[in-house]
């Protein structure tokens, strides 16, 4: 009997905080994605965002140029996926928008060439937290959604306390944290 493996869709969610998951949980309040700081030249223009087009370059040369920015180490995102429901344990009702929404996210930061780990709270099985290491490209986005898809009521999840504490413990160094939880569902309804 041949098995199919069912990925969750990529389409956006509206979330009122977007601009702030993009960020994570940094102190400076701007996306390391294009850092203004990190400029690094100028290229010609070939439909980039028209927030990316450099006009001091466009009037020294003649025609539209586009910023290229250079490669920083904040280009790496941990995403912890918390499935528990209002009450902080069990499975969230709404848990497949969960899942939606954390696909959108990393098809949005491995389309901005950008490195991702995902941990989800529930245990694999060796009992452990599941997690996708550190990964960019195609194939990291495909393995994490391969792993999103085999998410099931039936499985074993861990308590969203214990599940902070050990993603701020086991979490990349440098990697920016964004979170997934149930208060983002009640954001976007409200």
């Amino acid at each position: 009997m041949p098995s199919w493996i069912v990925l969750p869709t990529i389409t956006k969610s509206p979330i009122t905080e977007s601009r702030m998951i993009r960020m994570g949980d940094r102190i400076v309040k701007h996306s390391p994605l294009n850092d203004p700081l990190m400029i690094q030249s100028a290229k010609r223009y070939e439909k980039e965002p028209t927030k990316q087009i450099d006009w001091v370059a466009t009037s020294k040369v003649g025609h539209v140029q586009a910023k290229v920015f250079e490669r920083q180490n904040l280009d790496t995102f941990t995403i912890s996926l918390d499935l528990s429901g209002p009450l902080r344990n069990g499975l969230h009702a709404q848990y497949e928008d969960l899942i939606q929404q954390t696909a959108y996210w990393v098809s949005y930061l491995i389309k901005e060439d950008c490195k991702v780990e995902l941990l989800i709270n529930r245990l694999d099985k060796n009992n452990q937290v599941d997690r996708v290491t550190l990964g960019e490209g195609r194939k990291q986005l495909r393995l994490i959604l391969v792993r999103l898809a085999m998410i099931h009521e039936s499985n074993a999840f861990v308590a969203s306390s214990r599940f902070t504490s050990y993603v701020s413990r086991h979490k990349q160094p440098h990697a920016e944290l964004i979170h997934i939880n149930h208060a983002m569902l009640l954001k976007s309804s409200g």
